[in-house]
């Protein structure tokens, strides 16, 4: 069944140029999926799911260019006009970018790109993850790994999650599981098979290979970007980036490229864009790390994000930031 979604895009469209941008690229993308389960166990379920993306490049000159995201389960919740203000006034803002010097930094991180690191931190608690080798969780079961204030919990089901199943790949009915609370980490993410061998119970997230994340969701702070940005004595604010590539998976070791608009705060005020930059840290140093957590959150889903993350802006502390080459 095809759907005209023209007016929503238009609407994304009309909101990035109004906000400042001269050209509108992007994408919006819906779906509706039935996955079908039958086993030799007894197992027969269905289950019929909606998804919609929207991603909007704004562009003011080869050099600015804005980025805005929307996700929702329905083309009716989708705020598209958010995300091409977003993506506009950032394109708008990112004129006339300086280079950066290299040291270490107060880094404020959008929440499209936490998302990127948050989804790094549900893969690395998966039982599949931790027996490869690639997880910077083993072991940690009852210890502390983030700042209190910074709670992890994946949901099967959950208003927003556009990944959300009523049954994981073995047919077990999906549930919420807390990853980390208040900084401790609480449970790795579990299949029947898994579970077998550490002596405990699934938590319903198998896949057809490894257990995985459905929806992950950080949970809020107290704080606007606003006072954020005020906290911040030299560091530099990223709204966007791409190419994480990890040095370790098992110590959490990355780097990643900012893209679109970013900026150099002294003094708790934006001084001016920046670029030409790469941040180079740890995700567990992240962790303990962040000062702030904001209180505003939003899904995000792109195709830098695969799962699904219901996200804030994190201040963090003592960030590498290097040139980028």
């Amino acid at each position: 069944m095809l759907i005209d979604n023209s007016e929503y895009a238009a609407r994304a469209i009309d909101a990035a140029i109004m906000s400042g941008a001269k050209r509108v690229a992007g994408s919006l993308q819906g779906t509706m999926q039935k996955v079908m389960l039958r086993t030799s166990n007894g197992v027969d379920s269905s289950d019929i799911r909606t998804a919609y993306t929207l991603n909007v490049r704004a562009f003011v000159e080869k050099d600015a260019s804005g980025h805005g995201v929307a996700v929702s389960t329905s083309i009716k919740g989708l705020d598209v006009e958010s995300a091409g203000k977003q993506a506009g006034s950032n394109a708008k803002n990112a004129l006339s970018p300086k280079q950066v010097e290299q040291g270490k930094y107060t880094l404020l991180i959008g929440r499209t790109v936490f998302a990127n690191l948050v989804e790094a931190i549900g893969n690395s608690a998966s039982a599949f993850s931790i027996e490869s080798g690639l997880s910077f969780l083993p072991d940690k079961l009852g210890s502390e790994v983030a700042v209190q204030t910074f709670s992890l919990t994946d949901h099967g089901q959950v208003k927003g999650g556009v990944n959300s199943r009523s049954f994981d790949d073995e047919g077990l009915p999906t549930r919420t599981t807390s990853i980390i609370e208040k900084g401790v980490l609480r449970s790795h993410l579990h299949n029947s098979t898994t579970a077998k061998k550490w002596n405990t119970d699934s938590t319903a997230n198998a896949g057809l290979i490894e257990p995985h994340p459905w929806n992950l969701e950080v949970s809020s702070g107290d704080s606007s970007l606003e006072e954020m940005i005020s906290e911040v004595k030299r560091g530099i604010y990223i709204t966007n980036n791409w190419y994480t590539r990890y040095q370790s998976y098992k110590l959490g070791e990355y780097s990643t490229l900012p893209r679109d608009y970013a900026a150099y705060i002294e003094n708790g005020e934006i001084k001016h864009s920046v670029a030409g930059f790469r941040v180079s840290d740890s995700i567990p140093r992240q962790l303990r790390s962040i000062r702030m957590i904001g209180k505003e959150r939003s899904w995000v889903k792109w195709w830098e994000v695969h799962t699904p993350v219901l996200c804030p802006d994190v201040l963090v502390d003592d960030v590498t930031i290097t040139r980028a080459t």
